[in-house]
């Protein structure tokens, strides 16, 4: 052994004395100074507006950053030692190691130990350097974030230290066996690359035993945890790697061409007795994993196979529950049943954790031992049927510790099935379905800690299962010191336990199954109009949290005026306490079916991940801004503002007003049949815009409903983060086209998209855009009967609708019957909104402004204007007032006068009238759900003076006002069905610099009405493309077809249906000037309709070749656009039989672009009355 280790010191030398050794180091620091970098700037001080940016703090760099920084080393390992045995000869210095008679496995284990030492100690001085810059910012109030030295030694020895032997092994066996240190680098950086890729295509379940990094099952490190749970499997694991390493060593001393006098067959047989117990170390793991998710699988296909069968109404539950976390827990139970309505029981089924074992089961106080206790199901037979209105009591003791694995059984994706490199961020959701460890209890419903009536199965599908709410009455003890967040905790003094805490969970109202959550925290209250609000937090994150004492007038602002509202209105909070709970970065918070929702909340229970709020490094912020902060006139507003900010940028499940108002309405009650999941969006959405005092839903800092479909979505998730930033100078007038852009990729998809109905979401189609569908159309679905009925409508139906179906469940159809009742008829629409795909479509008929005098003879001005829905479906239009205000060289629009919404039935007209006392200067009309999609601007008269105003009706009301129609003219526009194209493949002719710097496949554009949109900055694969025009002709919109210059014939057609044969005049409609289109060639203008920008193609004009063709003649047409003017142009004359006639025009053109916009057949008699109108 000495001269194994005289070999090593000397090769240990050597590497120190070698310039690439300190060339490795540099790079390991520099690996590592700018992965802290990146850390330390989204944990800036601005980190404060961002729950999420502290998922990459540096404790957590082995989950998030390990691999490649691990695989830089990896790759130093290989530089380091790719001439450790073959250097001799170069150095010369072969013959005076044969001269000290070394053998083989003494030379080449020498070498590994000192290559290993050596990236070993590069390593840990790398991490050493990084702790100690930590320490220094931190002492100069620069740093937000230090990794604790325990983190920094698990990182070098647990993960790094045996996955830099192993690599410094397979080098060793390189060297052996391939002479040329070349072909060993090479070969060496070959394998660790191809082994990294390996581990980003290899499914989460089996990444931890091929990466050797992190634990065997892939998560977030916990502080609140310590050791992760599987930390002796993870060690075993490691051990494994160690003894692969040792084996490939000893095979390089038999592969090593160096003539030796000692035998090698022991050394063979020692070696492959090495490598076959890390191999069946490796085999042994991975054969309890398989054993633990066949289990897994049983339980599923049982559940599945009882989610038709009839369940029981589980009415209330009481007794005691005895946790000892880390051990096991005693349950003490009475369950209170009947059967539903219209139902009959022969049987009792009941899911029930089966890590837990039932000691002793009663019915109506007779003890029963004919149940059956398998594969989580508990199943009583009954000795008499069980009919609606009757109650039993089961009486039911068990102890156990119960299995995590029991959750989710319904899931529909197994993030574990999946690469890592695709799912990794899901990781930062959790994946722990519930914790009993010592240190911490987190006992979630999915886990059916206590009994549930039914299968542990579809219980997130709203639409065809019965959500249970029943009464609570439950005894928990746990240990001293110790604490937990549960509905209406109530702490109960005993004198004769002093080991345990004894607490009482009995909310006023039914409940859904709960989480319990127990751990040794710090608790921190204040009281809100009566309610208690708590916030329990792991002890060592509370010196960050003191700081936030500056923010108490700020959250106390904030959420007070909340709670008064909704006891104005009868939604009274329904709990003596709100807890905000402090949870383990390793706890799973999302469902497993669609939509894959946040689970991070219970009645009376918000959920946040130790990365977020306890990672909030308000001492800096403060430090750094709050003398600033406090030279302002409004600091609690400011604090407020910021604070608010900071709990709804939580983007994975822990929004605090999402959360929030469950409680005033999910946890009450629940819809269920058809459209079940839109109804629970609009009923909170409405609930948000009662409590918060909104005329709409959709707020400034409104987020959609979180899904776990979207955490790989960067871009999306970066629209979401920057929605804050870009509201304020993009959409001021059109908050929902913005809405309908941020949910998707492209207004026009998502246009495309809401004419889908709000049934059956998440069975047939793409669930992704199922989740958008129901995000974008029910918050306008919402926003519509918010604006539609009001405030205080709005409020009494929210507070009828909860008081009638407490502690139950209700349908669309009871809906109904509801807005029978409270004379709301707006809400008898709101099936068709839900379950129809059309959409509504709205038109100016006539509008007048007149200015006058009001009674007390003030100047005013009064704007009457009648709104026509030409479609089949009802809905609500907004029309908003705006006058210009100007100061100096400053100049803004702002809305002075908004009319109430209104009601408008399908093919009927409304009249609005808005009064203001300046006169106005734009009138804008905002459709929802309509054909027209964007706000636009109406063009307001000339006033017309009267005498005295006051004595007209101010009402907006329904009117009998009707579109004209004009039986001698027919119009086709590019948005009829009577319109479309012929669009093949081609490239069009010419050449745009543009395109050099297009970006995203060139087959993937938006679609709009069928036809694709015209795109600037691409080559669009299809002849014809739609595009926005000031100048277009549109009945709902003003868009217009165009082609791009081609050599090839692609016809656009236009198809009229004439009633009266006769002569006929056509008319071409050109949407744009022809001599500035000219003018602006290959400028590309910008044009904002809506709020909307789009790219304008305007070009030189040519001759347009045009035909009519009826009955199969056909009469060819020459239209020199570029002497035509922009509106209609007269085409000439035809005689025309009744029926069907079509006008094409070719994509062929001596001009730049074509414009197909709209046709106009006119009787000739008629010519003149509308020549221009």
């Amino acid at each position: 052994m000495g001269k194994t280790w005289a070999v090593a010191v000397c090769e240990f030398r050597q590497l120190l004395r070698s310039v690439r050794t300190w060339v490795a180091l540099a790079i390991g620091i520099g690996s590592m100074i700018a992965t802290y970098l990146f850390l330390r700037y989204v944990n800036g001080p601005g980190a404060i507006l961002s729950v999420t940016a502290h998922l990459f703090d540096i404790k957590y760099l082995t989950s998030t950053l390990a691999g490649p920084t691990i695989l830089v080393f990896s790759v130093l390992v290989v530089l380091l030692g790719c001439d450790c045995l073959s250097r001799d000869r170069l150095v010369e210095i072969e013959e005076t190691i044969h001269s000290h008679a070394l053998r083989n496995h003494q030379l080449i284990l020498g070498r590994a130990i000192s290559v290993f030492l050596v990236s070993l100690f590069l390593f840990a001085l790398s991490v050493t350097f990084l702790l100690v810059t930590q320490r220094i910012l931190q002492a100069s109030n620069l740093s937000l974030g230090v990794s604790s030295l325990q983190d920094g030694i698990k990182y070098v020895f647990g993960d790094a230290a045996p996955l830099l032997l192993f690599w410094t092994a397979v080098v060793v066996f390189l060297n052996s066996t391939l002479k040329n240190r070349l072909i060993v680098a090479c070969s060496g950086i070959g394998i660790v690359v191809t082994h990294y890729i390996l581990v980003q295509i290899t499914s989460i379940h089996y990444m931890g035993y091929l990466s050797g990094v992190g634990p065997l099952t892939p998560s977030m490190p916990s502080e609140l945890l310590g050791a992760a749970a599987d930390y002796i499997p993870t060690l075993i694991h490691r051990s494994s790697i160690t003894f692969l390493a040792i084996g490939v060593v000893g095979l390089s001393v038999f592969f090593f061409r160096r003539r030796d006098q000692i035998k090698q067959t022991p050394i063979v047989c020692a070696s492959l007795l090495v490598l076959a117990i890390g191999c069946s170390i490796v085999v042994g793991l991975l054969a309890w994993n398989d054993t633990q998710q066949r289990e897994r699988m049983a339980w599923i296909q049982a559940h599945r196979e009882l989610d038709s069968v009839p369940i029981a109404d589980l009415e209330a539950v009481r007794g005691d529950v005895r946790i000892e976390p880390g051990n096991l827990m005693e349950l003490d139970l009475n369950l209170s049943v009947s059967a539903r309505k219209g139902e009959e029981l022969n049987e009792l089924v009941f899911s029930f954790n089966p890590g837990l074992s039932i000691t002793n089961l009663s019915l109506e106080s007779e003890e029963r031992i004919d149940y059956t206790f398998e594969k989580g199901i508990l199943r009583i037979p009954l000795d008499k049927t069980l009919v609606h209105g009757v109650q039993l009591e089961v009486a039911l003791q068990a102890t156990g510790r119960p299995v995590m694995r029991f959750a989710y059984l319904d899931e529909e994706f197994d993030v574990r099935q999946q690469a890592s490199s695709e799912s990794s961020p899901v990781l930062a959701l959790g994946q722990d379905a519930s914790i009993f460890e010592n240190s911490y209890v987190a006992l979630m419903p999915s886990i059916r800690w206590l009994p549930i009536a039914g299968a542990n199965f579809g219980g997130n599908d709203l639409e065809s299962r019965y959500k249970d709410y029943f009464a609570v009455d439950l005894m928990v003890s746990i240990p001293k010191d110790w604490t937990f967040a549960a509905p209406d905790r109530q702490f109960i003094k005993s004198n004769e336990n002093k080991e345990f805490a004894f607490f009482r969970i009995a909310p006023s109202v039914p409940i859904p199954n709960f989480a319990l959550i127990a751990s040794d925290f710090a608790r921190y209250t204040m009281q809100l109009e009566g309610i208690e609000l708590e916030l329990l937090l792991h002890k060592q994150h509370a010196t960050s949290l003191s700081y936030a004492a500056q923010y108490t007038s700020g959250i106390v602002d904030l959420v007070s005026p909340w709670l008064k509202k909704a006891r104005e209105v009868g939604l009274d909070y329904p709990y003596r306490r709100f807890s905000m709970v402090e949870i383990p970065s390793t706890l799973r918070g999302y469902a497993g079916v669609w939509p894959h929702d946040s689970k991070l909340s219970s009645p009376g229970v918000l959920m946040f991940r130790e990365w977020t709020l306890p990672a909030a490094r308000f001492e800096s912020f403060w430090r750094r801004y709050g003398v600033l902060s406090m030279q302002l006139e409004n600091v609690p507003t400011l604090t407020m503002r910021y604070f608010q900010l900071f709990l709804d940028s939580d983007s994975f499940g822990a929004s605090f007003q999402e959360q929030l108002w469950r409680n005033f309405s999910t946890f009450q009650s629940q819809p269920t049949g058809r459209g079940a999941l839109a109804l629970d969006l609009i009923v909170r959405l409405l609930t948000t815009s009662v409590v918060t005092g909104t005329s709409e839903p959709l707020m400034w800092s409104h987020r959609p409903d979180f899904t776990a479909l979207n955490v790989n979505s960067q871009r999306l998730t970066e629209r979401l983060e920057n929605r804050n930033m870009l509201l304020v100078s993009n959409y001021n007038n059109d908050l929902l086209a913005y809405f309908v852009e941020q949910i998707y990729e492209t207004q026009h998809a998502g246009w495309e998209a809401l004419s889908l109905p709000l049934v059956e979401l998440g069975t047939h189609r793409d669930p992704h855009s199922d989740w958008k569908l129901l995000n974008v159309k029910g918050l306008f679905i919402a926003t519509m009967l918010s604006r539609a009925l009001g405030m205080e409508d709005t409020g009494r139906f929210l507070s009828a609708l909860r008081t009638k179906f407490i502690g139950g469940t209700y349908s669309i159809e009871d809906i109904n019957d509801l807005a029978v009742e409270l004379e709301l008829p707006v809400f008898i629409c709101l099936e068709d909104w839900i379950t129809d795909s059309g959409l509504t479509g709205f038109v100016v008929d006539e509008f007048v402004v007149i200015e006058g005098t009001d009674d007390e003879g003030t100047p005013n001005f009064v704007t009457n204007i009648v709104v026509r829905n030409n479609e089949l479906v009802p809905g609500v239009v907004t029309a908003r007032l705006q006058q210009t205000w100007s100061q100096g060289q400053y100049w803004m629009l702002f809305p002075t006068t908004i009319s109430e919404s209104m009601y408008v039935d399908a093919n009927s007209s409304v009249r609005l009238v808005l009064e203001s006392p300046t006169r106005p200067e734009y009138l804008q009309i905002q459709p929802f759900l309509s054909h027209n999609r964007y706000t636009w601007d109406v063009q307001l008269p000339e006033p017309i003076s009267e005498q005295n105003t006051a004595d007209r009706d101010s009402r907006s009301q329904p009117t009998d006002g009707s579109s004209q129609e004009f039986a001698y003219q027919v119009v086709v526009d590019d948005l009829d069905r009577d319109f479309n194209v012929e669009n093949e493949s081609a490239n069009p002719a010419g050449f745009r610099f543009v395109n050099l710097f297009r970006s995203g496949s060139k087959n993937q554009h938006a679609m709009d009405e069928g036809i694709p949109r015209y795109d600037v900055h691409a080559d669009a694969p299809q002849i014809w493309s739609r595009t926005d025009f000031s100048g277009a002709h549109g009945r709902y919109r003003r868009t217009s077809v165009v082609a791009v210059k081609t050599e090839e014939e692609n016809w656009a057609r236009f198809e009229a249906d004439l009633e009266v044969p006769g002569s006929w005049r056509l008319q071409y409609h050109l949407p744009v000037e022809p001599r500035f289109a000219e003018s602006q060639e290959n400028m590309y203008t910008m044009y904002t309709i809506g709020n909307i920008a789009s790219a304008q193609p305007f070009g030189r004009q040519g001759t347009y070749k045009l035909r009519v063709i009826q009955e199969g003649n056909e009469e060819p047409i020459s239209f020199d656009a570029s002497l035509g003017t922009m509106g209609w142009n007269d085409i000439g004359t035809f005689n025309l039989s009744k029926g069907i006639v079509g006008v094409e025009v070719s994509s062929a053109s001596d001009g730049s672009f074509v414009y197909a916009d709209a046709v106009r057949w006119l009787l000739r008699d008629s010519v003149e009355i509308l020549q221009n109108p």
